[in-house]
């Protein structure tokens, strides 16, 4: 008997088993290659934006030496995504997390840079605005308007070579302008001397000296052997020679002490907010920054004083960069803290962990000390006034006082506030102990305070640690 197999053909809508699984994987296949295309496009645009950017932050004044790591490290992301499309299932790895680290990167060398560059257009602002303050006889006003003119773009420049060539043109300008002093006094020394007009320049820069603690030389011996002279004890003539002979060289010494000084004062912020925000170098930078202070205090010649100069206008950069490589990563809480480091009278605004802005400040005096703890802004008013507590006589009493913006974050009347009766320059480190101390609330700049009743609601932290 033969038997016969009978075929049965698939109904109409059926597919055989192995055709449906070829047909499966196919899609998978297309799923997958799909996706990786669709990623390496990605790739291919965000990586061209990384290569622009960097273009066009080395045009603008970022050292091509602090990006060449990043280039670097593109280049192993290209060799990656070469072969993007023979790659094995299920797909290769997604570049978007090393793209958003090359990013966050290139935020922090950008922010350095311009850190780096701003804070050497102050430093240059600040010795030659000391240079302007000892020489304002002799300068012309245009001068003093070109410092105005300085002070607005150092704090107006968004890029790092616009600093750099602020900072070239003020120590250009600044140049410039001790040569044509210098060249007034030599004429005033080749001059027929006015005994009178000696004395009193000479008695004013001892004064001076004797401030700064400087060494005035032989100036004030001098001074004494014209005045002798003038009163018919002398040679008005040959005492007066000598006297403009000496005075010069006092002048250039009071003028550098105004200038480190001023140059000191000027890398202080910086210094008192990495040791507020607790950078790695920021403890390290607060101890050179007191010892070039006590230096400052101690030296009395110009060798002395260009030794403190160089120590600061080294320290300066280092403290920057070292605030900008750490803006991150804090351990305060989520959202927008504002903390309050009493020993540095430094505020730190962080947002999310990373330090957005800060300010010097001032605390309570020694009978009134602002409270550590933490705390929370419960309270807003723009404008306020203050009036006060104590009754006249008293030795906390104070005048009715209004300002533009106060913030309550402890019970008792503690609130930040703008205090226009205390100068911006007297915030910072020793302000709780001097004339502008408050009775608990913390000072601070205006144009901080402002942009502060804007970026803090009520209910956000304040931590005030000592």
């Amino acid at each position: 008997m033969h038997t016969y197999a009978i075929r049965t053909a698939p109904r109409r809508g059926q597919r055989k088993p192995a055709a449906l699984a070829v047909a499966l994987l196919l899609a998978a296949l297309v799923g997958m290659t799909g996706r990786d295309l669709t990623i390496h496009l990605q790739y291919r645009q965000d990586a061209g934006a990384l290569t622009r950017q960097w273009n066009r932050e080395v045009h603008d004044g970022v050292v091509p030496s602090r990006l060449a790591p990043l280039r670097a490290e593109l280049r192993q992301l290209d060799a990656q995504q070469a072969g993007w499309w023979w790659r094995p299932w299920p797909g290769g790895p997604d570049p978007s997390e090393a793209i958003a680290r090359l990013r966050a990167r290139t935020t922090r060398v950008w922010d350095t840079a311009l850190s780096e560059a701003r804070s050497r257009a102050q430093a240059a602002l600040a010795a030659s605005s000391a240079f302007a303050a000892a020489n304002a006889p002799d300068l012309a006003p245009a001068f003093t308007r070109q410092l105005a003119t300085w002070r607005a773009a150092t704090g107006s420049a968004a890029t790092p070579a616009g600093l750099e060539s602020l900072s070239g043109s003020i120590w250009t300008a600044t140049g410039a302008a001790r040569a044509q002093v210098m060249a007034q006094r030599a004429a005033r020394a080749a001059a027929p001397a006015n005994p009178q007009g000696l004395l009193a320049q000479a008695r004013s820069l001892t004064a001076r000296a004797q401030a700064g603690n400087l060494d005035p030389g032989p100036v004030p011996t001098l001074a004494d052997r014209l005045g002798a002279a003038v009163a018919g004890l002398g040679d008005p003539g040959a005492a007066s020679a000598q006297l403009a002979g000496a005075l010069p060289a006092l002048q250039d010494l009071v003028t550098l002490n105004d200038q480190v000084g001023a140059q000191l004062h000027a890398v202080m912020p910086s210094v008192e907010q990495a040791f507020a925000e607790g950078t790695p170098g920021g403890a390290a930078a607060s101890s050179t920054y007191q010892g070039l202070s006590a230096a400052f205090a101690a030296a009395r010649t110009a060798p002395e004083l260009q030794a403190v100069q160089q120590q600061t206008q080294a320290l300066a950069p280092a403290v920057v960069a070292d605030l900008a490589a750490n803006g991150c990563g804090h351990e305060v809480p989520a959202g927008h803290v504002v903390t309050l480091n009493l020993t540095a009278q430094e505020m730190v605004f962080y947002e999310d962990g990373c330090a957005v802005r800060a300010t010097p400040a001032t605390t309570g005096r020694p009978e009134l000390r602002t409270p550590t703890g933490h705390f929370a802004i419960f309270a807003r008013y723009s404008p306020f006034v203050f009036h006060s507590p104590w009754p006249p006589g008293s030795p906390f009493w104070y005048p009715t006082s209004p300002v533009s913006f106060a913030m309550e974050f402890a019970e008792g009347g503690f609130f930040i506030h703008d205090a226009p009766w205390e100068p911006d320059s007297e915030l910072g480190p020793g302000s709780e102990n001097g004339l502008g101390a408050s009775h608990g609330c913390v000072h601070i700049p205006l144009t901080v305070m402002s942009w502060l009743y804007s970026w803090a609601p009520v209910g956000t932290p304040v931590i005030v640690t000592g």
